[in-house]
């Protein structure tokens, strides 16, 4: 138990930046740590007011007695995502696996203090989702300390049979992948066949036909509770006082916790040893040797590096997967049945004028220039050092965000004018405005991963997810984009012009960080 405790605290240190804000003697490090910790409590008191906006949505509708299943199963979405995410770089693949392997510690101990973290993560998630519509449930259906108390313990068990199903389903695509040369092409081919078949299940959920709001709700919990049985056992006990569901409740996220621990724990040292080794090639034999303009050298370089990295590439890959997926399903929906379901044709029409900012709403969440820096390690002096211009640099990481970027863009823009027919000029828009977008977020993303890197990584998943320049450019680019897509979706009469102002804004914005950015040189990439 005392090495479990040393471990968790480690670990908790090391992944939420408190080690660095305490102990570090660099005022640029702790006022780094300051600025992510009021982006974490930006975003948790966003998705806090959104919750609380969604319960009392249901409470002005009488839905209440839906809030159980309703919550516990968007709590276990955001689980399922915030695990598999976590899990390669966190329990497999770390850095420093062989110093913490030579450790005098039992595997169980060290694998619970990884997965506590997580917990904690998944945890802050849940609460969010769940706090404040049980709030308002327990004001509605007043259960007296019994019925608070299994809310509230509710709440703290509710991410842990998500995490274990995410936990599961990175291990089984691990496990599956090793058997593979090509094993991080596996990896991520199997997590985006993963993310694929989970939007998809997730669009099939929602394909019902209902005749107004309260149907729907009441048709949705059915659902989730026919596919997620935790959200019933606990509508069960919360709307009927049945102590003998909430006992279910409790045994079957506790139960399968400790299942999946002690056979992780068997398999768990295989795993990362065999995600540690290599494959030999065969017999080494001399080539024709090429040769590549500087430019093109380190452009294949940040390419491989990006598709040697499932954690790397899947997060900044998911907008991309995501819009083609949305824009595929649009091309085959129904005209008739996409009226029904936003109100008329004018509603289409409204929409159609938003899709230029919806398209880019994907662009901004798909970065890969805000880690691009942070990543080069202790091995960037081999970079920074090479005889060439930090401009071309520069050129090449931005050139490997865009090769992601545009052609889903391109795709997406195709498929979605193919389906709503707009006319030539705002047809025209579905493409030069996320084009735009696409050239601010890899320049914005570069520009803040210059000024704030973070090279003292223990697992690629700190720079990827956790480093500030991540943050913020997905906040700096949800501020660019989320006021003109709701402009142009409420007043028809300012679409086109807000359209251009912010077309123009974003690659304007772009053109002007690239300048700026193109005054660092090597010698600052090394300090």
């Amino acid at each position: 138990m005392n090495s479990y405790k040393v471990l968790f605290k480690v670990q908790l240190l090391s992944s939420f930046g408190f080690n660095r804000f305490l102990h570090s003697r660099d005022k640029k490090d702790r006022r780094n740590c300051i600025l992510m910790g009021a982006v974490y409590g930006i975003l948790f008191l966003m998705g806090t007011l959104y919750s609380i906006a969604i319960a009392y949505g249901c409470r002005q509708m009488g839905m209440t007695d839906l809030l159980p299943s309703l919550t516990l199963m968007a709590s276990a979405v955001l689980t399922i995502i915030v695990t598999f995410m976590k899990t390669n770089g966190i329990l497999f693949g770390m850095k420093d696996y062989d110093m913490v392997m030579s450790l005098p510690v039992s595997v169980p101990a060290l694998l619970l203090s990884r997965l506590t973290a997580v917990y904690l993560m998944n945890l802050a998630a849940a609460a969010i989702a769940m706090v404040p519509s049980m709030i308002v449930y327990g004001l509605e259906h007043p259960g007296g300390p019994g019925g608070w108390f299994t809310m509230l313990v509710s709440v703290f068990l509710a991410p842990l049979l998500p995490m274990v199903l995410s936990a599961v389903a990175s291990t089984l695509i691990l496990s599956a992948a090793l058997r593979f040369k090509y094993r991080n092409l596996a990896t991520i081919l199997l997590s985006v066949g993963a993310i694929l078949l989970v939007v998809g299940a997730s669009f099939r959920m929602q394909n019902m036909n209902a005749e107004d709001l309260a149907a729907i709700g009441q048709a949705a919990a059915q659902q989730v509770n026919a596919v997620y049985p935790p959200a019933a056992l606990l509508s069960e006990a919360l709307n009927h006082g049945s102590m003998l569901y909430f006992l279910y409740f409790v045994l079957l996220s506790l139960g399968s916790t400790g299942l999946f621990l002690l056979l992780l724990s068997l398999s768990f040292a295989k795993i990362n040893t065999a995600l540690f080794s290599h494959h030999t090639g065969g017999t080494y034999k001399m080539q024709h040797l090429g040769t590549a303009s500087p430019l093109a050298a380190i452009y294949k370089k940040e390419f491989r590096r990006l598709m040697s990295s499932s954690i790397y590439l899947l997060n900044t890959s998911v907008g991309e997967i995501l819009l083609i997926v949305l824009s595929v399903l649009f091309l085959f929906t129904d005209k008739g049945q996409l009226q029904e379901l936003l109100g008329g044709y004018g509603i289409i029409l409204e929409f159609s004028r938003s899709i230029p900012f919806v398209i880019s709403l994907f662009m901004v969440m798909s970065c890969t220039t805000c880690a691009s820096i942070s990543l080069e390690g202790k091995a960037r002096w081999c970079l920074f050092t090479a005889p060439v211009a930090p401009g071309t640099i520069f050129l090449a990481k931005i050139g490997v965000n865009l090769t992601l970027m545009l052609p889903s863009a391109g795709i997406a823009g195709i498929f979605l004018a193919i389906h709503f027919r707009p006319d030539p000029l705002t047809g025209l828009f579905f493409f030069l405005t996320p084009f735009a977008y696409a050239f601010f977020t890899a320049v914005l993303g570069l520009a803040l991963d210059l000024k704030y890197p973070r090279y003292d990584w223990a697992t690629e998943y700190h720079a990827v997810k956790q480093g500030l320049p991540v943050l913020a450019t997905i906040g700096a680019g949800m501020l660019m984009v989320l006021p003109p897509l709701a402009v142009t979706f409420l007043i028809s009469s300012w679409a086109l012009p807000v359209t251009v102002c912010f077309t123009l804004l974003a690659g304007g914005g772009a053109w002007y960080l690239y300048r700026r950015i193109s005054c660092f040189f090597s010698s600052n990439l090394l300090q």
